[in-house]
């Protein structure tokens, strides 16, 4: 859920009366909405978020724009929802490529007596695409990483479907945190943002002869690295103590190339202490070779170089 700060006085009034103009002529017009510019307009009026009159702007905005991550971010809160609120919500977890939300949201719906056989019957057929295409990307690289790490396929086979990437590459990935607890959702928002921001990110790294990738996240990061540094003598090293996470990065990017050529490693679970621990020293020692924000990957880093115990 978005935060909105409580005092407007020391926001410029001209502006935010022109975003929310801008905003409303947008969602009136029978032309299609720039992503970029609705995430300008998102960002200039996110100060005023939990005003009603913005909300009901700036949510539609959003998924005229497709960013339906960013539409669910401002469309979310404790309070009662609606039928249609919950119907919009499946639309989009299908807009977005995952079907198991859309799912759970239908069973809501179901809850509230108001179940829809139409969205239920698009969300089993896209169900059935995304278990084919994830599946068959799912096996081929488990297949690169069966020679090397048979340990780590059994470990993905056997993680529970709590975490799905979202598709395209770069618009997120969604989790389940688990009955009766609210969705944990990461966004990048647009793909090319995400995708751009990847690659910056990337290039400033250290020219050493490893990088360490500190988190799944969007999924992007692990995919530009291994295109970026295909022709380098890098190698790769993806941390994540979420099995989970893993699989929905191994479901829609294949990796299987750099993983068979061993210029991608994957470190994932409790167990990536073990795994990263002839490499933990070197990337401590050079911070810059550390790429991603994600605190738990960044414990297992320093637990397995002996710093300190795992967190968490």
């Amino acid at each position: 859920m978005l935060r909105a700060v409580s005092r407007t006085e020391s926001l410029d009034r001209k502006v935010l009366a022109a975003a929310f103009v801008r905003a409303r002529e947008l969602l009136g017009s029978f032309e299609s909405v720039p992503a970029l510019e609705a995430l300008q307009l998102e960002e200039t009026l996110r100060p005023l978020a939990s005003a009603a009159e913005i909300q009901q702007v700036v949510v539609p905005l959003l998924d005229k724009a497709e960013l339906f991550g960013l539409a669910m971010a401002w469309d979310s809160g404790a309070d009662s929802k609606s039928a249609e609120w919950l119907l919009t919500r499946v639309e989009r977890w299908l807009a977005l490529c995952a079907p198991e939300f859309a799912f759970l949201t239908l069973c809501e719906l179901n809850r509230l007596h108001s179940p829809n056989a139409y969205a239920a019957e698009r969300a089993h057929a896209a169900l059935g695409v995304e278990r084919e295409l994830r599946a068959a990307m799912l096996h081929t690289n488990l297949s690169a990483v069966a020679a090397i790490d048979p340990e780590l396929v059994r470990s993905v086979l056997k993680a529970h479907r709590t975490s799905v990437a979202l598709r395209p590459l770069g618009v997120g990935l969604a989790e389940f945190a688990g009955p009766g607890q609210p969705w944990v959702q990461l966004w990048a928002v647009t793909p090319s943002g995400a995708l751009s921001e990847a690659e910056a990110l990337l290039r400033r790294s250290a020219p050493s002869a490893d990088c360490f990738i500190a988190g799944v996240g969007d999924c992007t990061l692990p995919s530009v690295a291994a295109r970026l540094f295909q022709a380098e003598e890098r190698r790769i090293h993806v941390v994540e103590l979420h099995v989970a996470r893993m699989r929905a990065l191994l479901e829609i990017v294949d990796l299987s190339a750099p993983l068979r050529d061993r210029r991608l490693l994957l470190h994932a679970g409790p167990r990536a202490i073990e795994t990263l621990g002839p490499f933990a020293q070197s990337a401590l020692a050079q911070p810059d070779s550390v790429v991603g924000g994600d605190a738990m990957a960044i414990s297992l880093l320093r637990a397995a170089a002996g710093l300190e115990p795992l967190q968490g």
